[in-house]
């Protein structure tokens, strides 16, 4: 039987006067400040624990999302915080089998910027969907937009071992909503080199290792995706579903954790409601 984990809603932004300082509402809806957050260099480390310990004192039932009018274009800004940029809430993880890693981190591990490990090194921060297996995510207080280009990353670890003449990819078939109900999905060709498909380029963006914009489709490495070719002003959802196609796992061609590797999201092109 497929596993359904419950919905999480992540509240939290930064006001910046000399250093940083992350506001997030604790247990009694008080605001709980942190103060020790360079704004010279972001500790995205500590924010996305922060972000997490927000989550499991004061859980929301349901996120607060609010589809807008379905042809209205957003004029393009930057978000009120720098999380917002990235993954904001999980609306449902159904993972396939196979699905052995990262599940008990995942409420900090997919929150913030790509923790890449380059074109021959896996990644370990990710969250494996197992094969089959799909998440969605919701973009409530900052969403892509389609502007010039790709709009959205998404981020795996699909890697190069060393000596090999292939990648390690384990690809999977994005789809992107207004209103969390009725999805279209990115054309996704299953067959090498998987055009289309997310999980199949290595992830350099790392804040630990360098200094390399996450948000730069030209720099940050993953897979990038333009709403112009859905038709799509605007989304506030985009889930992630894995091929299927069990290169990985047991039995597999390629040897290693099964199903696609989640390890971040980023907005490009984004807007608030």
């Amino acid at each position: 039987m497929t596993k359904h984990f419950p919905i999480f809603f992540f509240l939290f932004s930064l006001a910046a006067c000399g250093h940083s300082s992350t506001l997030l509402q604790g247990a009694d809806n008080t605001p709980v400040v942190d103060n020790s957050i360079s704004s010279s260099k972001t500790d995205w480390q500590k924010l996305r624990n922060l972000a997490a310990a927000n989550a499991n004192t004061n859980p929301q039932t349901q996120p607060t999302l609010t589809p807008v009018n379905t042809f209205q274009a957003f004029p393009e800004s930057d978000p009120d915080n720098l999380l917002d940029a990235f993954i904001q809430t999980f609306v449902l993880f159904a993972p396939g089998p196979g699905s052995r890693f990262g599940q008990d981190s995942m409420e900090t591990w997919l929150l913030g910027p790509p923790y890449g490990g380059g074109f021959y090194i896996q990644s370990g921060d990710v969250v494996s969907l197992g094969n089959g297996g799909e998440i969605i995510l919701g973009f409530p207080r900052y969403f892509p937009v389609n502007g010039s280009g790709p709009d959205f990353i998404i981020f795996e670890n699909a890697f190069q071992p060393r000596g090999s003449t292939s990648l390690f990819a384990e690809p999977a078939i994005v789809s992107v909503s207004q209103d969390g109900i009725n999805f279209i999905s990115f054309p996704c060709n299953l067959n090498p080199p998987y055009d289309g498909c997310a999980g199949t380029h290595a992830v350099y963006a790392n804040p630990d290792l360098n200094d390399l914009n996450p948000r730069d489709p030209a720099t940050a490495g993953g897979d990038a995706f333009d709403l112009a070719e859905v038709g799509l002003r605007y989304i506030q959802f985009i889930k992630i579903k894995d091929s299927n196609l069990k290169l990985a796992g047991d039995g597999a061609v390629q040897t290693g954790q099964a199903g696609f590797d989640l390890d971040a999201i980023a907005i490009v092109h984004g807007a608030k409601p």
